[in-house]
């Protein structure tokens, strides 16, 4: 085949594969919504909570932190690269005290609600 018509067409077959990327996530959409008001209907949706970090457990660099805002709390599983990623990027420490965004899917583990980040939405607020 053509060289050309070859370029041509792996061209066409990126530019339409981007499109289709950008279409897909910009469907994907996190509620905002207050901890105490998450409950087994949100399990495999996407959420947006603001929180306090009110305890941490560190085990191999992963974090097993309880975020509470006041009308809740809810466990949210950091793992060891996300972890080192937020301090890579200068976004703060993990550390009891500190206020933090983040976007997630609630899971059920262990019969508990928890909260599995996307890896790069988390901000430490403060």
């Amino acid at each position: 085949m053509n060289e050309k018509y070859l370029t041509k067409i792996s061209l066409v077959g990126i530019v339409i594969t981007l499109f289709l990327l950008f279409a897909v996530t910009s469907t994907i959409s996190s509620e905002s919504i207050s901890i105490g008001k998450i409950d087994k209907s949100h399990v495999g949706k996407m959420v947006n909570i603001t929180g306090e970090i009110i305890n941490i457990h560190e085990k191999d660099g992963n974090y097993f932190l309880s975020i509470g805002d006041g009308t809740g709390s809810i466990r949210v599983v950091i793992w060891k690269d996300t972890a080192d990623l937020i301090e890579a990027r200068g976004f703060g420490r993990i550390e009891n005290g500190s206020v933090i965004n983040i976007v997630g899917t609630v899971q059920i583990y262990e019969g508990e609600l928890e909260i599995m980040p996307v890896h790069d939405n988390i901000k430490i607020l403060s």
